[in-house]
């Protein structure tokens, strides 16, 4: 979910309005709940959109969540889904903190 939160405050940095900063994150997050494979499965993409969406983290969170709750999953099941999200996690925070220090200068 940090991950979320990071590229939430990632697009707040970069938009100057609220209008921009609503706009960025409906750009973001349509995309990204159509592609996690909550309505329809991953494995029905092609396989070019199978490997892009690897770097969208709802699908790692919906494939989680899915696991913990329908399969009673622990944390050695879904560790495959939360080594991603810290990676972006990683990424994400820092960037927007820089984005937001650089900006407010």
């Amino acid at each position: 979910m940090k991950t979320l939160v990071g590229i939430g405050l990632l697009v707040s940095s970069l938009s100057t309005t609220m209008q921009q900063g609503l706009l960025g994150a409906f750009l973001f997050l349509m995309p990204a709940i159509t592609l996690s494979g909550l309505a329809t499965p991953v494995e029905n993409m092609p396989m070019w959109l199978q490997q892009a969406d690897m770097f969208n983290p709802v699908r790692h969170i919906i494939t989680a969540l899915r696991r913990i709750f329908l399969e009673g999953a622990d944390l050695a099941t879904v560790w495959p889904q939360i080594w991603p999200l810290l990676i972006m996690a990683c990424v994400t925070l820092p960037l927007a903190a820089w984005l937001f220090r650089r900006r407010s200068v």
